[in-house]
């Protein structure tokens, strides 16, 4: 009697991540095609080779809750008390919380330092400007970096430090 309740809750827990899963997986294609059609599936030019897709990371997103939610509930059905579960929840939030803020530590600064230089206009593509002993003309200002055309070579020169440093930038008259 008592094997055979054991294997009743392992069926169902393993019923339950199951169930998770594949909740998961229609509820994140769901959420995906009806982002694009809302047109927020379109991609964020990040740097010229790099997009993002917004409606992707969301269902990305809604599916790892998903997965989440059958685990727990498979761990539940097999008598892990939720005192335990809380405290792996938590910890695994910090963890992922953590390794979000050393990604895009790099990141935030030089889109806020992007974001001033094309609002401001203080730098616009042709400028001619020199950069600690480097002479060259802008070719791109993005999101997240300048591209200048130097004598033979192109440089990359992340926003951040652009918008730090100090530069001379030659006159058009």
């Amino acid at each position: 009697m008592a094997q055979s309740v054991t294997l009743i809750h392992g069926v169902t827990a393993f019923l339950w991540v199951i169930l998770g899963m594949v909740i998961g997986k229609v509820l994140g294609n769901i959420a995906r095609r009806w982002l694009k059609m809302v047109d927020w599936g379109r991609r964020f030019k990040i740097r010229d080779e790099e997009k993002v897709e917004i409606a992707y990371y969301v269902s990305v997103v809604l599916r790892f809750i998903c997965y989440s939610g059958g685990i727990v509930y498979g761990l539940r059905q097999l008598g892990v008390s939720s005192r335990f579960l809380i405290g792996v929840l938590i910890v695994v939030v910090v963890l992922v919380g953590i390794f979000i803020v050393l990604a895009v530590k790099d990141y935030i600064p030089n889109m806020l330092a992007g974001w001033y230089i094309k609002r401001t206009q203080k730098l616009k593509k042709g400028d001619k400007i020199t950069l600690k002993n480097i002479q060259g003309e802008i070719v791109h200002i993005g999101w997240l970096e300048t591209k200048m055309q130097a004598k033979d070579e192109l440089v990359f020169i992340p926003n951040a430090v652009l918008n730090k440093s100090e530069l001379t930038k030659e006159s058009k008259y």
